[in-house]
């Protein structure tokens, strides 16, 4: 079987929802970075990996290592200290399913090894970027009943060529309206063909597609009739068939 990183495979850049009354739109963050961890890290190191650590950590506003001063984003040191320690700890646990229950833990270590690396090299292998924004922020832009956030916790496990609905995202759509349309944007360094079919799910229940990437990445679900309700809140999830490829 062929492996692919996930953050190379696909990635989710931009979600168009119309309502059937209004419509919301949302350009998603997205984490830039050109940074490849190699060693292992842990209290008291100190090294050019520590700094693009905290720099990678400081990205997501739930695992920020400091809100001002050393550590903090801009001003990323080279020491892991105790702040180090408690972000990553708190970067184990959002990736939880791919980090901490194949090492058979409970909760963080704060330390980081092969498991923690290899998902720092994932959301950043493909995002290449000379000058990556350490905070994107962008929300969402609504101007009706129904609006998409990114959800928090992603996954991040190691997609397998030619493997059947494999799980790509998660959505928390919110308000209450009727869902027609979601558009998707794949970017990344794939082909379009890396995504032979793709489906979005309400829980276990398969509720669009199998839909293809059209030219330019795009791939689009429409119903006249509603490809589902939203009243208060759900969450959507993205998977798709992997192709076979080379290398």
């Amino acid at each position: 079987m062929n492996k692919l990183s996930k953050s190379i495979a696909v990635s989710i850049a931009t979600v168009a929802v119309a309502t059937a009354s209004a419509s919301a739109a949302l350009m998603l963050p997205t984490q830039n970075c050109s940074y490849s961890f190699t060693k292992n890290l842990k209290m008291g190191s100190k090294s050019s990996e520590v700094m693009n650590l905290q720099k990678v950590l400081n990205m997501n506003p739930q695992t920020r290592v400091a809100m001002s001063g050393p550590g903090s984003e801009g001003m990323e040191t080279m020491k892991f200290g105790p702040a180090t320690r408690a972000a990553v700890v708190k970067f184990q646990n959002i990736h939880r399913d791919d980090i901490l229950t194949p090492a058979g833990l409970s909760n963080g270590s704060g330390s980081v090894y092969g498991l923690t690396r290899a998902v720092l090299n994932q959301i950043c292998t493909g995002n290449i970027n000379p000058n990556p924004n350490p905070n994107p922020t962008p929300g969402p832009v609504t101007s009706g009943p129904v609006s998409v956030m990114l959800a928090p916790v992603q996954p991040m496990g190691v997609l397998v060529g030619g493997t059947a609905s494999q799980r790509i995202a998660d959505f928390n759509f919110a308000g209450n309206g009727t869902v027609t349309n979601v558009t998707l944007q794949r970017t990344g360094v794939s082909s379009d063909s890396t995504l032979a079919n793709v489906y979005l799910y309400d829980g276990i229940r398969r509720i669009a597609g199998p839909a293809s990437v059209t030219t330019g990445g795009k791939i689009n679900f429409n119903s006249t009739s509603g490809l589902f309700a939203v009243s208060g809140s759900k969450t959507i999830t993205v998977r798709s068939d992997i192709a076979n490829v080379s290398g």
